[in-house]
């Protein structure tokens, strides 16, 4: 009540004394106005400066504060969800907020409206506990990402296309894999990164020495990108920019992840629900981030990846732009070269190994299965996500839409229950398609370079984890993969397992570099990584 109010109320009270000594004359009977009044005043006081219990002390047009004993209580009280204020006697929360658990205080406390309890062991301590999310769980994961052919316009720079001087055969690009050793692996892992990183640039300025027409079109990373635990804020500098220069990053790579790339220093990227960065829904689908002018999908999807774009909550802006992860999974088209690139994600099968050696207390992936509540359902959100690369793959086979394929993933086969990705493609091609498609399969995991099967024209099956960021100068033969075309359109091997592109052993460390190359024994290589045959706990396919 306001002021005004109060002092009418408090006037009446004193009139009210005064005509009650005026009219009893005797003073037992003045006494007993008196107190009868006073008890007035005092009731009218309290009445109107304080408020009482479940009222809003902002209820009039000035702040009367709660009465002697009460809080005044900020909360979405009487089932609405505007925020209001309560005198209360205490100030417990009306409901749960984000990330908190409905039970700290005793007694359930529901969650906001919008959110629900998500059973989890929030810090793999096997003390399982709620905490309020408005997702529990990855559901259906929905890719998004620019399905335009050649956005990036990559055939503006091809030659002997659309106009542009030159043969297909001038045209090539660069595949490897396992290389992100510095600034995050061990010091031998960064000095084997440098020596094929100058590899690299030898080849692409030796190719341009022998035919001026040469053109470096783009790479593709097959994983493990950045060692030993993913990337976060530098890397890009440090592990990529810094090691392979101008020369070879004003180009787009083309990533996807391996094993290590799941790990401590990236821990929300497979339960992004938990905390997005950024939440793709219909109603967005059309920005750049969730797909722009041709999106891959427009059901819900959230994400916060550090290695995925900058325009989807990756880290690094600008200094990484030629770095294109749009998504766990998806394909890019090169109409002009008559190329599909099919990025795949199936580090389902090796959940064990994410980070590296798991989820210990020294695990490489602990963080990740803590924010995810839990290694159960970080296993869900890996298994959704392979089975969108499997649907996918599918849906681009059926509609085999490019005579040149080329499909990057990070597992052999022996890594992942025998699947071979080529195989899988082409067993879903139409029959009448069989013969006018040429499908390369680009992988790592492994840390060497090898062909595991050949066709009429050559080798379809590259392993090409050899290249240097894992896990020493024993990893040999070591280097990287050339693709070209030949001139009437098909692509071909360019370089693969031959000097121009192989190292057999690694004979000298770069001085030339920014980046710490401390020596690491093998001990700890082997603390961080199950992936090395020479480690106890290597359940590999390669022995030696």
């Amino acid at each position: 009540m306001i002021v005004a109010d109060y002092l009418l109320a408090l006037t009446f009270a004193s009139l009210t004394l005064a005509r009650s000594e005026d009219s009893c004359a005797n003073p037992a009977c003045n006494d007993s106005a008196r107190e009868d009044a006073g008890l007035l005043q005092m009731h009218v006081a309290a009445r109107q400066l304080c408020t009482a219990e479940h009222q809003d002390p902002h209820a009039s047009a000035t702040t009367v504060d709660c009465c002697s004993g009460l809080q005044m209580c900020l909360g979405q009280f009487k089932g609405r969800q505007q925020y209001s204020y309560e005198c209360l006697d205490s100030c417990k929360p009306s409901c749960t907020g984000i990330g908190d658990d409905p039970y700290e205080t005793g007694q359930k406390v529901d969650c906001c409206a919008g959110s629900k309890p998500c059973l989890g062991d929030w810090n793999l301590n096997s003390n399982w506990h709620y905490k309020c999310y408005p997702q529990c769980e990855m559901e259906e994961y929905n890719a998004h990402f620019d399905i335009s052919p050649d956005y990036l316009n990559i055939s503006s720079r091809a030659r002997g296309v659309g106009g542009n001087t030159g043969k297909l055969s001038d045209n090539f690009y660069l595949v490897i894999g396992d290389n992100g050793g510095c600034a995050g692996g061990c010091g031998d892992c960064c000095s084997t990164q440098f020596s094929i990183a100058n590899k690299m640039k030898e080849y692409v300025a030796n190719r341009q020495k022998l035919n001026p027409r040469s053109t470096l079109l783009f790479v593709l990373m097959v994983g493990d990108n950045f060692y030993w635990l993913g990337v976060k804020e530098g890397r890009f500098k440090t592990t990529w920019k810094d090691i392979y220069g101008e020369e070879l990053t004003s180009v787009p790579w083309f990533a996807v992840l391996g094993n290590h790339d799941i790990g401590n220093d990236d821990p929300s990227l497979l339960c992004p629900f938990f905390k997005p960065r950024i939440m793709c829904t219909e109603n967005s689908s059309y920005m750049p981030a969730c797909g722009g002018p041709n999106p891959y999908s427009t059901k819900v999807q959230a994400y916060a990846c550090n290695q995925m774009n900058d325009n989807k909550g990756g880290v690094d802006g600008e200094l990484r732009e030629n770095f294109v992860m749009p998504d766990f999974l998806y394909y890019y088209t090169i109409p002009a070269l008559d190329l599909e690139l099919l990025g795949m994600d199936y580090n389902w099968y090796d959940r064990e190994g994410a980070g590296g050696n798991g989820f210990g207390m020294t695990g490489g992936a602990r963080e990740v299965a803590k924010f995810c509540g839990g290694t159960d359902n970080m296993f869900n959100s890996m298994e959704k996500i392979r089975d969108a690369s499997t649907k996918m793959m599918k849906e681009r086979a059926i509609l085999a839409g490019s005579r040149n394929v080329a499909i990057f993933s990070h597992y052999p086969d022996w890594a992942q229950n025998n699947i071979n990705l080529r195989q899988q493609y082409l067993s879903d091609i139409p029959a009448h398609k069989q013969k006018d498609v040429r499908v390369l399969n680009f992988y790592g995991h492994a840390h060497l370079q090898r062909c595991d099967g050949n066709d009429s024209h050559g080798c379809v099956n590259f392993l090409t984890g050899g290249s240097g960021g894992c896990c020493g100068p024993n990893d040999v033969p070591a280097g990287f993969v050339s693709i070209t075309w030949s001139d009437d359109g098909w692509q071909k091997t360019d370089c693969f397992l031959s000097s121009g592109c192989t190292l057999q052993a690694y004979t000298s460390v770069p001085q030339k570099t920014n980046v710490s190359m401390t020596r690491h024994s093998k001990s700890d290589v082997c603390l961080h990584t199950f992936d090395e045959p020479t480690c106890p706990g290597y359940g590999g396919g390669l022995s030696f």
